[in-house]
């Protein structure tokens, strides 16, 4: 893309900061000295820890050719000023956004699922038209920082867009949804996530419903019957005259999931559309990827009225996902079951699907459990339930990390311990597996706990 520092003046009521300045192009944006390439515009976001004003500097040396900063610089270049650089970012966003013509923006929260859904619709959009036109969120640029910088990256062959949108507070979502403008909006799940941000489940089933104050009218918004907070969704929707397409088990569902099956590396499932059952087969495991999977399906579905995404059309390309790095990867184990990598990220109801997978895979299996973050001030009672519910479902061992966890050997009791470190727990885990005590493991934590090192040196260590 190429923007001109007059649009950028427009979109942000910023001011500019030199003489002849209106005759300045740039070609890309940054935020950060390291990634930025020539003839960028440099955005000097002050945060909590850093202020990017100081690298202004570095930022010219490395290419930049205007700045957009919020407080007054010496520099012998190009500079609109502006009250808030964050602020200013997700404007010139917004109005990046309005000037492409895209076909339709799906926009995708929930307090699970909403990464993989994201990936999977990404896919089949993908797969059944063209790569190179559709965008979609990388990794987890989903709060009020990441989405700006996602829409600004359309470009004019992208025909599709698929924004995830993530929050720890009330209005994040808000925010965000009004930068992007949805056509289409999907709510997976609301669950006991982010807590400590929203005070309650009736907090998080509030902050999920502000996917739709941004949408555009007439859209359409996907909903999961079966969560908590659904009839408040319904409401909600209906206030602003958008269309619904609901899904899950419940028999008023549009889209009702019938049954599944979980297979040693696959899932089937089989779900229904007025008077037609359709029969779905995938390379993932677990429960809540059927709902993934079925939520994934009606969203590109809902795009269909317009563009001509059939069911028919959809289906065969869901074949072919990948699934979600970190996200109950399956790795085999030399002449053993399955080493579940589900070290992403973890809650209440995600730790019990990920527990769910496991008992179903083996009945000699390891649950290496890192710290929850974010749930609030009920935190050891919530993880006093799921070392509860790992014992209920037949877990033979529970391995334990992190502060939040000490006391979780206790209620687990036999074959239960807690570890001051991950190199600590991944050495038991690999002792107890190359003793044949055990064939399968599930590694799982918060992001922080980074529990990827466990499945690194699990791999290592298992002869």
């Amino acid at each position: 893309m190429k923007w001109n520092i007059a649009d950028l003046v427009f979109a942000t009521n910023g001011e500019i900061v030199a003489s002849l300045a209106t005759t300045v192009n740039f070609s890309s944006i940054s935020t950060d000295t390291k990634s930025l390439q020539k003839g960028a515009l440099y955005i000097a976001i002050k945060g909590k820890k850093f202020d990017g004003h100081q690298f202004i500097e570095q930022a010219l040396q490395n290419g930049a050719v205007v700045v957009l900063a919020s407080e007054d610089t010496n520099i012998k270049c190009p500079v609109v000023k502006v009250a808030d650089t964050r602020i200013a970012l997700g404007q010139f966003a917004k109005w990046h956004r309005q000037q492409i013509n895209l076909k339709k923006l799906v926009a995708i929260t929930g307090s699970n699922g909403k990464t993989t859904c994201k990936n999977m619709v990404h896919h089949l959009l993908s797969s059944i038209t063209s790569n190179k036109e559709v965008l979609a969120t990388d990794g987890n640029l989903n709060n009020d920082f990441g989405v700006p910088r996602t829409l600004l990256l359309l470009e004019k062959q992208h025909q599709y867009a698929v924004i995830e949108m993530g929050a720890n507070h009330q209005k994040e979502i808000d925010y965000v949804s009004n930068l992007a403008s949805p056509d289409v909006s999907l709510i997976t799940l609301a669950a006991g996530m982010h807590l400590e941000g929203f005070g309650s489940l009736e907090g998080v089933i509030k902050a999920k419903a502000e996917i739709m104050n941004g949408m555009r009218s007439g859209g359409t918004v996907v909903l999961n019957i079966d969560s908590p907070g659904f009839e408040f969704w319904q409401k909600q929707a209906k206030e602003r005259s958008l269309q619904i397409i609901s899904f899950g088990k419940e028999k008023q569902a549009d889209f009702r999931l019938l049954d599944y099956q979980q297979q040693a590396a696959s899932l089937s499932f089989r779900f229904s559309y007025q008077t037609i059952t359709y029969s779905v087969t995938l390379p993932m495991l677990g429960e809540h990827n059927a709902y993934n999977a079925l939520a994934s399906i009606v969203t590109c579905f809902s795009l269909g009225k317009s563009v001509g995404f059939s069911i028919e059309e959809i289906l065969p390309h869901l074949a072919s996902f990948a699934g979600v790095t970190g996200r109950l990867q399956q790795i085999k184990l030399p002449n053993r079951g399955m080493l579940l990598d589900d070290t992403y990220n973890a809650g209440p109801s995600s730790m019990r699907a990920a527990i769910d997978v496991l008992v179903s895979l083996s009945s000699l299996s390891i649950f290496c459990m890192g710290s929850m973050g974010e749930v609030g001030e009920d935190s050891i009672h919530q993880h006093r339930l799921v070392a509860e519910y790992a014992k209920q479902k037949g877990v033979s061992y529970l391995l334990c990390c992190g502060e939040e966890t000490k006391n979780l050997p206790k209620v687990f009791g036999k074959n239960a311990w807690w570890f001051e470190s991950k190199d600590l727990l991944a050495a038991q885990a690999i002792n107890l597996i190359n003793a044949k005590q055990a064939d399968s493991c599930l590694v799982k934590g918060s992001r922080f706990m980074q529990m990827e090192q466990v499945v690194t040196s699990v791999l290592e260590g298992v002869k």
